[in-house]
């Protein structure tokens, strides 16, 4: 009797955890749904807008904001804040970067292109050989204007594989720490500045491009061609890359 309440007990306890090597070597992403948005989003041509991005800066804790200007497309400044003491965020920007043409990818195309980037590079890895235990991308849209609010990379390694987290993004390589921060992209406010085009969809206009099924589970090729011992990023802080480029190892 003392043995099966032992057995029940470690079983309740397994149930209720999520370890890395016993999960199964997939990448989870929703493709249709991503399609979708992204269509609708292309579908609307918002060419000027403002947006604010706000995370926590995972080395000294403190939380900052940017401010995107999109002109004609394309990002042409940002302002960065940072909260003082007393929680709040100063009324002019600790720093602002005008663009050069190339310097600032932050418009909202750049942030799909930046999502798709990470999907096509993860669902075409050999995640058996490279120790990967499972992928998941959660993207949350915007429902009036289909860009991406909220995207959260967040990757497994085998449990035996030894992980390393010395703030350097997106070079590093880790599975959970303490001190991750899965958020890629956490746009708080949007502003369009010029008026929505009059063809914008409606919530349910069905939409042309990729299909499949939702929440798209993908099992990686097992292709062996790439090189062994990569070390992956868990899909960057963009707020600390500065820019929404691919987890790259």
């Amino acid at each position: 009797m003392k043995f099966k309440f032992l057995f029940l007990f470690l079983c309740l306890i397994f149930a209720g955890c999520k370890f890395p090597y016993l999960m199964q070597r997939e990448l989870e992403f929703d493709k249709s749904e991503f399609t979708k948005n992204k269509n609708k989003w292309t579908y609307r041509n918002i060419k000027n807008y403002e947006y604010t991005f706000e995370y926590t800066d995972i080395i000294n804790k403190k939380t900052k904001k940017n401010v995107y200007k999109i002109t004609n497309k394309k990002c042409v400044s940002a302002d960065y804040y940072v909260q003082n003491d007393n929680g709040n965020y100063d009324d002019k920007p600790s720093e602002t970067k005008i663009s050069n043409g190339t310097n600032l990818k932050y418009s909202i195309d750049d942030w799909f292109e930046r999502i798709e980037r990470d999907y096509n590079k993860y669902k075409s890895k050999n995640f058996e050989k490279e120790r990967i235990a499972s992928v998941t991308m959660e993207v949350v849209y915007n429902k009036k204007y289909n860009y991406p609010e909220k995207y959260d990379f967040i990757i497994y390694y085998d449990d035996d594989v030894e992980v390393t987290y010395d703030g350097s993004i997106p070079s590093v390589n880790y599975t959970h720490p303490a001190d991750y921060n899965p958020t890629v992209i956490n746009i708080v406010e949007f502003n369009v500045i010029e008026e929505e085009p009059e063809n914008a969809p409606p919530a349910d206009t069905p939409e042309n491009g990729e299909s499949g099924d939702a929440g798209e589970k993908d099992t990686p090729a097992a292709t062996g061609n790439e090189e062994s011992g990569e070390n992956e990023s868990a899909g960057g802080n963009a707020a600390e890359t500065g820019t929404p480029e691919s987890a790259e190892g």
